[in-house]
């Protein structure tokens, strides 16, 4: 139950069941009339009550709204809800805001309620104003929350609920009863002079434990084209204008827009994707090779072996400095081509099948399946860039069954070799196989 004073010598007293609002007024002359039932919980006259959320407490904000705590039923939450009054009094009231608490707090045990504005006098209207709101939960804490009033002509709105605080453990064991300081905010305008003001929280456990928690208001601006009064106002916590939810906006489109180029520039030096950005040009060679290597793999790593592969490839060593970057690939050259570098120099050569009477280079290696020579000018062979896609393939199969040619290994390993024709055999079995 609660109450409110509405005049000299009159008062509103509303007070509740588990699903049922009653207000009654209250004046110096005795009267008669029975409480007016305002509000009754949807399905509540069923036989299906167990199921029904049920109110744990109320509390007045104005003589115009009212707030409930409402615990939901097998302990499936809390909810706080701000409800309007009909304005004769009579009829039932309406939702204005609803909040749903953290699912932490299962059920409710308390609630208070402070207006950090209080009209002068009873009858006075109710000007701006920030409402604070605790509530106690089964779990030991208490969970602080603020309203705003504000009124457009003859017409009151209140902002939605909103969470700023939360404490926890705050006694031994449940808590039972919670209450704010009376607090009056002062006359004279805000100056440097004016003391710091606070708003007390007392809080009561079921053990005899008392807990005073000191919460600091801050002065708000004045506008009287709002329809503010000239009045200081304080606040628990600053209400949210346009500018600092536009403010927010941007920031969180600057952080977007970061990570897009961020991630683009990424995917140009691997390769990925068309350099649109130019992060080759921009950012230094150093970041690039961290950027750009390719998968580092854990340690004792056997790659999965071809079926023709008779000699396996040389593992990958990403920290060897003498690894070919020419066409831009990290890997290590294969065993194959890095002799044929070494011992070549210059030199022009000649790579062509392996057959049993062809006579091989000594000091060219020499593997299954395909051979390597010193060109002496009479033999006929084909630039890379000569042959055609098909015969490229073909040679690119014929390397990799003998154990020499991976994927991702550039083109520019052939330059400065030529290649013979392969073996009408082999080269239709091979050209039949893909």
């Amino acid at each position: 139950m609660d109450f409110i004073q509405t005049g000299k010598d009159e008062y509103i007293f509303a007070y509740c069941d588990e699903h049922d609002i009653y207000t009654k007024k209250i004046s110096s002359t005795t009267d008669n009339e029975e409480p007016e039932c305002i509000y009754v919980t949807p399905m509540s006259r069923t036989s299906e009550k167990p199921t029904i959320p049920k109110f744990r407490a109320l509390r007045w904000l104005t003589k115009d709204f009212i707030i409930m705590l409402t615990n939901i039923h097998s302990n499936g939450g809390v909810v706080a809800q701000i409800f309007r009054l009909p304005p004769s009094g009579k009829g039932q009231c309406r939702l204005a805001q609803s909040h749903r608490l953290p699912s932490s707090i299962t059920k409710a045990t308390g609630l208070a309620v402070s207006n950090l504005t209080p009209p002068e006098s009873p009858s006075a209207p109710q000007e701006y104003t920030q409402f604070v709101i605790a509530v106690a939960g089964h779990n030991i804490s208490i969970s602080l929350f603020k309203v705003d009033l504000q009124h457009e002509g003859n017409v009151y709105m209140v902002t939605p609920i909103n969470p700023f605080r939360t404490f926890k453990n705050v006694h031994p064991l449940q808590i039972t009863s919670l209450s704010f300081s009376n607090f009056t905010p002062p006359s004279a305008p805000v100056t440097t002079g004016t003391p710091p003001q606070y708003l007390k929280l007392a809080s009561t456990g079921i053990i005899n434990t008392v807990i005073v928690h000191t919460l600091p208001l801050f002065p708000v601006p004045l506008s009287v084209k709002r329809g503010q009064s000239r009045t200081p106002r304080y606040v628990v916590a600053l209400p949210s204008t346009a500018v600092v939810q536009g403010f927010s906006f941007l920031l969180a489109a600057l952080a977007a827009l970061f990570t897009a180029l961020l991630v683009q520039s990424v995917l140009e030096i691997r390769g990925n994707v068309r350099p649109y950005l130019g992060a080759r040009d921009r950012i230094p060679v150093v970041w690039q090779e961290a950027l750009g290597k390719p998968y580092v793999f854990p340690d004792g790593y056997e790659p999965v072996k071809s079926r023709h592969q008779s000699q396996p490839l040389k593992p990958v060593d990403h920290s060897d400095s003498s690894s070919d970057t020419e066409g831009g690939s990290a890997l290590r050259l294969p065993e194959f081509f890095a002799d044929i570098r070494e011992k070549a120099g210059d030199g022009v050569v000649f790579i062509s099948e392996t057959l049993e009477s062809h006579e091989t280079n000594p000091e060219l290696k020499s593997i299954s399946g395909v051979n390597a020579q010193l060109h002496d000018g009479e033999k006929e062979g084909k630039k890379w860039d000569e042959l055609d896609e098909k015969q490229r393939e073909l040679w690119k199969r014929r390397l990799s069954d003998a154990g020499h040619w991976a994927e991702g290994l550039p083109e520019t390993l052939f330059k400065g070799m030529l290649f013979g024709e392969l073996a009408g055999a082999v080269g239709g079995a091979v050209a039949g196989a893909i």
